[in-house]
C-alpha cells in the first residue's frame, strides 16, 4: 500500500514477508508453466536429509548432468548429508519447472496454481500467504515441485469421451456413456479424474477414490481405497499412487499391468492399454504389463519430469523441455525429437500431444479425425488427448480438436473448470507497490514477524527488494528501493541505476541474555553529564540532557527501556528539531519493546544526511537497522516489525 506521512513527504511501500516451503503436485500430463526471465548466478548448495541429486536439479532448473560435471560427481546417486554443491547457473534465462514464480499482472492464485498442478490451498501454506485473494504484481512464489510430482488432472480424455473438473469440485462429462463412465453428475470435491475406456474415476480431498461406469474386471473397486495421492484409469485397471509412494492397481492383470506392488519411490503413474508406467523420484521410469510395440522400452530414460501411456506408446517429458517417445509410431507419434520448451505431454490413443510453455500446442500421430489440428491454439495451461484432443485455457474454457461423433464437443460450453478448492480461490491481485520479497522469511528460517513489513520509498522509486543471508551467528538483510522488479539476491541490486540502499538489517545471537543486554550499551541518559548541563524540554513531560566537545552535541533523553541520542554540530538547530520530531513521532508509533535495553543513536553529518542506527534485545537476539534515509522514516520501518 502507499502510506502518506507528514506532508507526503514520502512514499511507503507494504512488504509482507512469507515462508516458503513443503510439498506440492504437478500434473503429469497436463501443465503449463510460464516462463520468467531472471538473472541467476553460481550458487552453493548444502545437501540436507532426503536431497537426491536429481530432486536439487530440478529445483534449480538444471540438469543431472551440470551438477555432475559441476561438482566431479562419481556416484550421482551417492550425495552426503551436509556436502557443499555449486549449482551452475543457467544458460539461459527462463523460468525452469516450477520453483519460482513471479506474479505478473491479472494473475490470480487459483490460476497459478492450476498451470502448475498444485491447489490454491498448497500455494498458501508453502508461501504462508495470509490472504489467499491478495497477491501482489512481482511477488516471487515459490512452486513446491521437485519434491513431490503427483497427478492432479483437471480434464481426462478416454475413448470418445471426457471429464473435467470444475471449480466448485463437482466434476461434468460430454461424449460416449454406453457404460456409464459419463456418469459424474453426483460427484462432489473431486480435485482429480482420470478417464478410461469404460470407466472413470475420481480423487478426493481425504484420499479416498469415486469411481463409474464398467466394472467387468473390477476396474472400479476403489471404495476401500486411502491415502491415494494420484489416480489413473486405463482400459479395464486402476491405478493410485499413495502417498508414501507405493502403487496399487485393481483391474484386468491379464498383461501383467498391476503388477505395481512392488514399486517404490514412485511419483508419478500413468495407465495405458494392458501396461502402466511410473516415474521414480531420481527421474527414471519403470513399466509393467503388455509390450507387444515395445513401450515397455523405458529403462533407459532419464530426467524424465513427466509421463502418459497411450494405447500402445509411451511419452516421457524431460527436464529441459524436449519429449521422448517408446513404442508403436506408424502413425508417426513419436515423432517428437524436434520439439522443444515443452511443459506438459499427453499420449492420446495414438497421438501425441504437448503444451509449450508459450501457452501453444503442437502435436503428432493420427489425424484422420483432425485430433492433431491444434496449430491455432493459445493461452492453454492444460492438456489431455484420448480418442480427441482437449485444452483448457487460462479462463477456464475448453478448447476441443478431433471427432464429434458422440458430442465429444459439448466441452465448448464448458465454463470455471479449475481446481477445486474448498475455500477461497485466490481471485484478486494487488497492484505494483506491494510487489515485495515474500521469499525473504524462506530464505533466512525467520518468521517473518521478526522482519520489517513497511520499506520506505522515495520519489522515482516503485518498489522495494533485498539482499538477505544467514550469517555465522544471526542474519544480514539490505533493503532497497528499485525502480523496476528485482528479485532478492539479484545482481541488479549493485546497479546504482536501478537501485538504491534503504536500510540494513542484522539479527546476532548471543549466547546469553545478558550478552545481548551489554552490546547495546543502554544507560540513563543523565549519566556522564555535568550537573549544570544544559537540558532541553522535547514536550510530553521528556528532558533531554545536552553535553558538547569537539565541535558536536550530544542530546541524549530515555523512554521506557530505550535510550536515544541526537549528534549533531554545536550550533545547529537541526539537532533539537530532529530530537523533538522523534519524541512527536513516537507517541504515534510503538517500537518493538525490548526485553531490556533498546538504543536509537542519529549523527546529523551534514544539513541534509543522517545516520540512524536502532538496536534493541529480545532475550539473546541483538536486532539493528542501519540507515542513511529519514530518520522518521527508519523509526516507522523499526515500528513496523511486530515481534
Amino acid at each position: 500500500m502507499l502510506t502518506c506521512v507528514q506532508g507526503m513527504r514520502r512514499l511507503v511501500g507494504s512488504v509482507f514477508f512469507s515462508m516458503l516451503f513443503l510439498f506440492g503436485f504437478f500434473s503429469t500430463n497436463v501443465l503449463a508453466v510460464d516462463s520468467q526471465k531472471a538473472a541467476q548466478e553460481n550458487i552453493v548448495y548444502t545437501v540436507k536429509a532426503g536431497d537426491t541429486l536429481y530432486g536439487i536439479a530440478l529445483e534449480y532448473g538444471v540438469t543431472l548432468r551440470q551438477l555432475v560435471m559441476e561438482n566431479d560427481i562419481v556416484q550421482p546417486r551417492l550425495i552426503r548429508l551436509g556436502q557443499k554443491l555449486i549449482i551452475p547457473a543457467r544458460g539461459d534465462s527462463s523460468q525452469p519447472f516450477g520453483m519460482k514464480y513471479t506474479v505478473v499482472s491479472g494473475d490470480t492464485l487459483s490460476e497459478i496454481a492450476l498451470r502448475y498442478g498444485v491447489t490454491v490451498a498448497q500455494l498458501v501454506e508453502t508461501n504462508q500467504i495470509s490472504n489467499p485473494n491478495l497477491i501482489y504484481v512481482g511477488q516471487m512464489l515459490t512452486l513446491p515441485l521437485a519434491s513431490s510430482f503427483t497427478q492432479q488432472e483437471i480434464l481426462s480424455a478416454g475413448g470418445g469421451y471426457v471429464v473435467g473438473v470444475k471449480k466448485a469440485g463437482t466434476v461434468v462429462a460430454a461424449g460416449w456413456n454406453e457404460a456409464g463412465q459419463g456418469n459424474v453428475g453426483s460427484w462432489s470435491e473431486i480435485i482429480s479424474v482420470s478417464a478410461g475406456a469404460y470407466h472413470t474415476v475420481g480423487l478426493k480431498p481425504d484420499g479416498t477414490v469415486v469411481a463409474t461406469g464398467s466394472n467387468l474386471s473390477g476396474e472400479s473397486t476403489v471404495a476401500d481405497w486411502k491415502d491415494i495421492v494420484a489416480v489413473s484409469a486405463g482400459i479395464g485397471h486402476t491405478v493410485g499412487l499413495k502417498a508414501d509412494g507405493t502403487v496399487i492397481a485393481t483391474g484386468n492383470d491379464g498383461s501383467g499391468e498391476c503388477n505395481v506392488q512392488d514399486w517404490r519411490d514412485i511419483i508419478a503413474i500413468s495407465a495405458g492399454n494392458g501396461y502402466t508406467l511410473g516415474l521414480k523420484s531420481d527421474g527414471k521410469v519403470v513399466a509393467t504389463g503388455k509390450n507387444e510395440c515395445n513401450q515397455l522400452a523405458v529403462s533407459g530414460w532419464s530426467d524424465i519430469v513427466a509421463i502418459s501411456a497411450g494405447d500402445s506408446h509411451a511419452v516421457g517429458l524431460k527436464a529441459d523441455g524436449t519429449v521422448v517417445v517408446a513404442g508403436d509410431n506408424i502413425y508417426g507419434q513419436g515423432d517428437v525429437s524436434e520439439w522443444s520448451d515443452v511443459i506438459a505431454v499427453a499420449a492420446g490413443a495414438h497421438n501425441t500431444v504437448g503444451l509449450k510453455s508459450d501457452g501453444t500446442v503442437v502435436a503428432t500421430g493420427y489425424n484422420q479425425e483432425g485430433q492433431c489440428d491444434v496449430s491455432g491454439w493459445k493461452d492453454m495451461i492444460a492438456i489431455t488427448a484420448g480418442g480427441n484432443t482437449f485444452g483448457l485455457r487460462k479462463d477456464g474454457t475448453v478448447a476441443v480438436a478431433g471427432e464429434n461423433v458422440w458430442n465429444q464437443y459439448a466441452v465448448l460450453g464448458w465454463t470455471n473448470m479449475g481446481h477445486y478448492e474448498a475455500g477461497s480461490q485466490g481471485t484478486a491481485t494487488v497492484d505494483p507497490t506491494e510487489a515485495l520479497l515474500h521469499q525473504v522469511a524462506n530464505l533466512l528460517g525467520e518468521s517473518p514477524d521478526h522482519l520489517p513489513s513497511t520499506i520506505p520509498l522515495n520519489p522515482g522509486y516503485t518498489y522495494a527488494s533485498a539482499a538477505a543471508e544467514r550469517t555465522e551467528y544471526g542474519y544480514f538483510v539490505t533493503f532497497y528501493e528499485t525502480k523496476g522488479l528485482v528479485p532478492i539476491n539479484d545482481a541488479a541490486l549493485n546497479n546504482p541505476d536501478i537501485a538504491r540502499q534503504v536500510a540494513t538489517f542484522e539479527a546476532i545471537v548471543y549466547v546469553h541474555k545478558s550478552a545481548a543486554t551489554k552490546a547495546i550499551d543502554h544507560h540513563d541518559a543523565s549519566e556522564g553529564f555535568s550537573p549544570d548541563a544544559p537540558t532541553l524540554d522535547l514536550g510530553y513531560g521528556i528532558v533531554g540532557y545536552q553535553n558538547s566537545g569537539m565541535g558536536k552535541t550530544l542530546l541524549a533523553w530515555n523512554e521506557g527501556n530505550w535510550l536515544l541520542e541526537v549528534l549533531y554540530p554545536i550550533g545547529n538547530q537541526i539537532g533539537p528539531d530532529l530530537a523533538k520530531n522523534i519524541v512527536d513521532e513516537l507517541e504515534s508509533i510503538f517500537l518493538p519493546p525490548p526485553n531490556d535495553a533498546g538504543r536509537i543513536r542519529v549523527a546529523v553529518t551534514s544539513p541534509s544526511q543522517t545516520e540512524t542506527m536502532v538496536m534493541w534485545q529480545k532475550n539473546e537476539v541483538v536486532y539493528r537497522i542501519d540507515s542513511t534515509n529519514d530518520p522518521i522514516d527508519i523509526l516507522d520501518m523499526t515500528a513496523s516489525i511486530k515481534q
